[in-house]
């Protein structure tokens, strides 16, 4: 077992497949149970998250793979204009109709494949990036969880059990459009820093290694073949980024806003380190800054017009990263406001608004609970990470901890306070957290250690051997002893603590997805006769037809079928709750022939659906005056208008 184990994390593919399998594993095998316990004549509908949601998603790609384009509310009979919000659904409907597969497999294919994407990009950013430990860092960004706390009614759950962004087992395969953001929010990190990397900047006293490599690319001339060289990279990397933020504008806007929100201020505290150095304190000065190819300054000197010079220096001066990160935070920014706008073309797009102001949650009370166990140290790491002057350091410090400034004020901006945590806050929270345990396990314990005790080991150590060389040796033995013990304590602590608190969430979040789709609701184990009645609809009656069902039939039709529910969002149904009441009494036959007729016409409804989740509501024929049967089965009847 001991040899396996040193075989596990020597071998970073080996690592990357075994750890990646058993968390995507724990994902799937709740839908698996699921489709298992489909009774017989019924089949599991593969939602795995919101089934209103899920046949939303479903409902787009039908109509992509029908021909359209751009995105039409499925769930609701007004004229509205289509949009390209959640147009990639549409698209991603025209390659299912290729591959000619089910469309909640392609749906699950597209969020296993974009997650292991998505993990990958962790696993070689957390390698590229150099941070320490980054097999450990890799661990606990998988498995790191929130803690339990009980509740009212004397139940325990974990914090923020309500965001599936939260659960280790969840948030690793999550919404398609969520894994496409998270894998390109890493990339953009990854290229950031990549582009960063290409400006010699001085982080070192002068005389050391920084410094003299400072001197000689950035205070000397280049040669032009490396300036060339240099600037093609630049230029790739930033044009790439560019191209990435319209993808992420377009996909998943929410992780665009949290890179345009962290970097102005990681720029910030990197340019407060960075002047520093320039204006030249105790430990860092630059002597000849005055050599520098073009520049007009001289030896720093303090004041206002200085200042300035620096300032100029630091962003105009295109041998510096800030002048093209901020043009790559302008354009991005222009991105996110175009798709804002696309927000403002009417029903349903216009209601984002008012839906993003109002769906606040109590980030406030739960959010560091959700963080567990690694927050505490996380926030040692971010004090050592802007300690150690690193840009890449303080950029991962920023995407943690910046969008928690903006929390409370989230109401003013316009937003959701919980899109200012969907920019994967446990990838750099495991980072940061790892940084802290190795401050811990490397200078804060072993320093507190050996102060305490050194009066005492040396009372140990001359007592033994009154011989001040011998004695001075095994003093330094017995501090290293002492350090090695020390950190294997901490280090077998915190692996039991982490397993302690993580074990009981993962527990939880599994039985809490079993349980969640295990009743056998009609609506997501389908009848299988339902394909007949499907397969009637799409043969006999053109697409858009306006159908009439209660809401959960409302819901799934459009995913089965080109027709167009009257009702089945609460989100992109117009007017819903009124409708709600007026679809109840017409199924239950409670409306008068006048009302029925009136009702039906001034909607344009052409088809009624009564179903498996209509017929228990009445159970004779509905209104024979107005309605003609087309199709009558013991699961549907289907009806059309007559008049």
């Amino acid at each position: 077992m001991k040899i396996l184990l040193i075989k596990l994390f020597n071998s970073k593919t080996l690592f990357f497949l075994i750890t990646t399998a058993i968390i995507l594993s724990l994902n799937l095998i709740p839908l698996i149970m699921q489709f298992r316990h489909s009774p017989p004549g019924r089949t599991f509908a593969l939602i795995h998250n919101n089934a209103q949601d899920f046949f939303f998603y479903q409902s787009l790609m039908n109509e992509g793979a029908n021909g359209a384009w751009l995105t039409s509310d499925p769930y609701t009979a007004e004229p509205h204009q289509s949009s390209i919000i959640f147009s990639y659904f549409v698209w991603l409907g025209k390659l299912s109709n290729l591959l000619n597969l089910p469309y909640a497999i392609t749906y699950h294919l597209a969020r296993i494949i974009l997650s292991i994407l998505f993990l990958l990009s962790i696993f070689y950013f957390l390698f590229s990036t150099r941070l320490p430990h980054p097999r450990l860092t890799y661990l606990l960004f998988l498995f790191a969880a929130p803690f339990m706390h009980k509740i009212a009614d004397g139940s325990t759950i974990p914090y923020m059990n309500w965001w599936t962004g939260m659960d280790p087992i969840r948030r690793v395969a999550y919404l398609p459009h969520h894994m496409f953001g998270g894998l390109f929010l890493v990339i953009s990190i990854i290229l950031i820093i990549k582009f960063f990397s290409l400006y010699v900047i001085p982080t070192g006293v002068e005389g050391s290694p920084a410094m003299k490599l400072h001197d000689e690319r950035f205070l000397d001339k280049p040669a032009p073949s490396e300036v060339e060289g240099l600037g093609m990279t630049r230029m790739k990397y930033l044009l790439w980024l560019i191209f990435i933020s319209a993808l992420l504008a377009f996909v998943h806007t929410p992780s665009l806003f949290i890179l345009l929100l962290i970097i102005p201020p990681a720029l910030f505290i990197y340019f407060i380190s960075y002047k520093s150095i320039l204006l030249g304190n105790s430990k860092h000065q630059i002597t000849n800054i005055k050599q520098a190819p073009n520049h007009k300054y001289q030896t720093p000197k303090f004041g206002i017009l200085n200042i300035v010079n620096y300032l100029e220096l630091g962003i105009c001066n295109l041998r510096f990263p800030f002048a093209g990160l901020l043009v790559y935070w302008f354009i991005g920014l222009l991105f996110l406001l175009f798709m804002v706008s696309q927000t403002r073309n009417g029903f349903p797009w216009s209601q984002y608004i008012d839906w993003e102001k109002n769906l606040q949650f109590p980030l406030d009370r739960e959010l560091i609970g959700a963080f567990g166990l690694t927050f505490p140290f996380s926030i040692l790491g971010a004090w050592q990470a802007v300690r150690s002057k690193k840009f890449e350091y303080i950029l991962i410090t920023c995407w943690l901890f910046i969008p928690f400034l903006f929390i409370p004020i989230a109401p003013k901006l316009g937003i959701s306070n919980i899109r200012l945590i969907q920019g994967i806050p446990y990838l750099p929270l495991a980072i940061l957290a790892i940084m802290g345990i190795t401050i811990l396990t490397q200078d804060v314990i072993p320093s507190v250690a050996r102060n305490l005790s050194t009066c005492l080991r040396n009372n140990l150590a001359f007592a033994r051997d009154p011989s001040t060389s011998v004695g001075m040796t095994r003093l330094a033995q017995s501090r290293d002893s002492n350090n090695n013990f020390i950190n294997n304590l901490f280090a077998y602590l915190f692996i039991g603590l982490f397993v302690y608190f993580t074990l009981p969430t993962l527990q939880w979040s599994l039985q809490d997805q079993v349980r969640e789709y295990w009743p056998i609701f009609g609506n997501v184990y389908l009848d299988n006769r339902l394909n007949n009645a499907f397969a009637f609809v799409n043969q006999n009656f053109p697409p858009k037809t306006v159908t009439l069902g209660t809401f959960y039939t409302g819901n799934y039709l459009p995913a089965f079928t080109r027709t167009l529910s009257f009702i089945g969002h609460f989100g992109y149904t117009y007017n819903v709750e009124e409708k709600q009441k007026k679809v109840m009494k017409f199924f239950e036959g409670k409306m008068t022939d006048e009302e029925a007729k009136e009702f039906l016409m001034s909607n344009k409804i052409a088809l009624i659906w009564q179903g498996p989740e209509e017929k228990p509501i009445y159970k004779d024929y509905l209104y024979p005056k107005l309605l003609k049967l087309v199709y009558d089965k013991e699961e549907v009847t289907i009806y059309t208008v007559e008049f």
